[in-house]
């Protein structure tokens, strides 16, 4: 009776727990949703070096690491509960620098609830691109970003997942799969 109890509360907060990552990735699309809903600076300001659309399947990984949660909906196997991923899941080492994947100008640079210190970087005609677990940011809000420039380092802040980084890629605030944007190595 005591082992089946505590399978049940651990299942329960589990849950809890999944259920809280739900209405995290809501507030982000929300979040981002109003980024992309509001005016903003001209973007000449801080030019992008291209169109991003013509980058898609040439963008650089922005961490060295292995990706272990793909784009798209999933099964958790353990509590047989689906759930989507708005983006990919890369594991590297604690510490390890996180480099921005295109030229732009960072939007949000703080925490955010079960994302952890995060990023997310304007590169014009309504694409954006989020970083998020980072251990230290390195940029503020309403810094240019160069292609390839170290903007954060890996961690494990608001990640269950430990040492993360997690990507996403959005248009017009909607997330897209990133796999499709990353050059094939």
């Amino acid at each position: 009776k005591q082992l089946l109890s505590r399978i049940q509360e651990h299942k329960s907060l589990a849950l809890a727990a999944i259920d809280a990552l739900k209405e995290a990735a809501a507030e982000l699309d929300r979040t981002v949703e109003d980024f992309a809903a509001a005016p903003s600076e001209p973007f000449e300001k801080y030019p992008p070096h291209e169109d991003f659309l013509k980058l898609k399947g040439l963008l650089n990984m922005p961490v060295q690491g292995t990706i272990t949660g793909t784009f798209g909906p999933y099964r958790n196997p353990r509590f047989n509960v689906e759930n989507f991923r708005s983006g990919i899941e890369i594991k590297a080492e604690k510490g390890d620098p996180v480099r921005a994947v295109c030229k732009g100008s960072v939007l949000y640079a703080q925490w955010f609830q079960n994302y952890g210190n995060m990023l997310i970087i304007d590169h014009g005609k309504g694409y954006y691109t989020v970083y998020a677990h980072a251990e230290e940011l390195f940029k503020a809000k309403g810094d240019p970003v160069e292609s390839g420039e170290v903007i954060a380092t890996v961690g494990d802040t608001g990640s269950m997942a430990g040492c993360t980084l997690y990507f996403e890629i959005r248009l017009r605030g909607k997330p897209i799969n990133p796999a499709e944007w990353i050059k094939k190595s």
